[in-house]
């Protein structure tokens, strides 16, 4: 038989280490996207 006092606190760990990843590139992408816009926009203004 599965030992499940094992996996559940091995899973619940997996989950949130996999959510915090994914929430840290996400918001990493969209700081990275709202700078380039900044200098696009700069450079617009400029031209």
């Amino acid at each position: 038989m599965f030992n499940f006092k094992k996996w559940v606190p091995l899973c619940c760990t997996l989950g949130a280490v996999w959510i915090i990843i994914i929430y840290y590139r996400s918001v990493r992408l969209n700081r990275y996207h709202c700078i380039r816009k900044t200098i696009l926009n700069r450079d617009d203004l400029s031209a």
